[in-house]
């Protein structure tokens, strides 16, 4: 019977290596992760933009026409002639929850200058990220062994996708050896 238990153990090593080839390939582990990045505030001006020339030519308003040469006397004309000189400054805030945004014109009749300025308020951002780890794999090594008595030892090391290690071996002097290494962490 002593003879027969280094066979015995070759064959259950076997059978343990083919159950484990045939088992299905394990899905990937997928790993959903969510970050929060906070986005800084940003401030920033622009120099004042001065308008030499009009990109559109608008014609001219009849009403205001019609009224300066309809006009009775030579006060209202006055009148109308200051209104379309005057130098008139407008700033519009436009304000929402993520930036504020000042505009800033200038005009006499036309735009003689603008300016815009902003600031993005800080805020954050949530992201997900997939994460896919990959499979474990199945691997199969050939080694050698020594000892201080120059003994040699050949073995074929398996490992499963859950890491644990089945191995066999013969020595010189015919010996078989059949080992199992379970890992301690995972």
């Amino acid at each position: 019977m002593k003879n027969y238990i280094p066979y015995i153990a070759i064959a259950i090593l076997s059978i343990l290596f083919y159950r484990q080839c045939t088992l299905p390939a394990p899905d990937p582990q997928i790993i959903i992760k969510e970050k929060i990045i906070t986005v800084p505030e940003q401030i920033n001006h622009f120099d004042t933009i001065t308008i030499l020339k009009p990109f559109k030519t608008v014609k001219i308003d009849s009403t205001y026409k019609h009224q300066y040469l309809t006009a009775k006397d030579s006060l209202q004309r006055l009148n109308l002639y200051l209104a379309a000189i005057t130098i008139q400054e407008y700033n519009q805030n436009f304000k929402d929850s993520t930036q504020s945004i000042d505009v800033w014109t200038r005009t006499r009749g036309s735009i003689l200058g603008q300016t815009v300025n902003y600031k993005i308020f800080e805020h954050q951002i949530t992201t997900t990220d997939t994460i896919e780890l990959p499979k474990a794999r199945r691997t199969l090594h050939i080694g050698f062994e020594t000892s201080t008595k120059l003994d040699l030892k050949a073995s074929l090391i398996y490992t499963n996708r859950k890491k644990t290690i089945y191995s066999v071996g013969v020595n010189q002097d015919k010996a078989i050896f059949v080992g199992i290494a379970i890992p301690l962490f995972k």
